[in-house]
């Protein structure tokens, strides 16, 4: 687990414009390490992934059973309209965009995919750690207009490597204690669309996942 904020600790903001969705994200973390894993494994490094579900109502009438942490049985439920979108450093400084998507019937990701679909991100190193900036067009995973009340099923958790090798500890703003977001939108937080001189959301997160 982290060994205080420097370690890692996060917070974020999101707000609407129009049809897009921009989401930035400030991370706390005493020592960055980018550019180690291939693509596919980036949660290994440093990085923040940013989940969406653009339709819980579909979940919600479906009556999906509740994850059992102590089940191995990586019995997913995304559907179209749900997404995890990894942002990590490459070894050139260039932003990889990882995660995964339901495509046809598989939970998955390629190189360029996420990009494809206009999302477009960005990552700058600071003194205190870095931040990571992500513009998601509303089509990608909404289809409902973005107006007051809008609910969608939200998520962000922050990957922290200090020593080359595997991930050393995760933080995340929902209470997913397990690391299961990444298959079970159940796991994912609220964000409701507010008007403008509301936040749509700000919060500090430091929770630890458990092993």
């Amino acid at each position: 687990p982290p060994t205080g904020d420097k370690d890692l600790s996060a917070n974020f903001r999101c707000f609407v414009h129009q049809d897009t969705f921009y989401i930035a994200v400030s991370v706390n973390d005493d020592v960055l390490v980018f550019g180690e894993e291939k693509f596919g494994d980036g949660h290994q490094d440093d990085s923040v992934e940013i989940y969406f579900d653009g339709d819980p109502t579909v979940r919600q009438s479906q009556n999906t059973p509740p994850y059992d942490h102590n089940s191995h049985r990586n019995n997913y439920e995304y559907d179209k309209n749900d997404g995890q979108i990894r942002l990590s450093m490459g070894r050139q400084n260039k932003v990889h965009l990882g995660g995964v998507g339901l495509f046809g019937n598989q939970l998955m990701i390629l190189p360029g995919l996420w990009e494809s679909l206009g999302i477009v991100a960005a990552i700058q190193e600071n003194a205190t750690g870095y931040t990571a900036e992500l513009k998601v067009p509303k089509g990608v995973f909404v289809s409902a207009p973005l107006q007051f009340g809008v609910t969608v099923g939200f998520n962000v958790m922050i990957n922290d490597d200090d020593n080359g090798g595997n991930r050393d500890s995760k933080i995340s703003w929902s209470p997913d204690l397990y690391d299961k977001s990444w298959f079970r939108t159940e796991m994912f937080g609220k964000l409701i669309i507010q008007p403008q001189h509301e936040e749509t959301a700000s919060r500090d997160f430091k929770p630890e996942l458990k092993k």
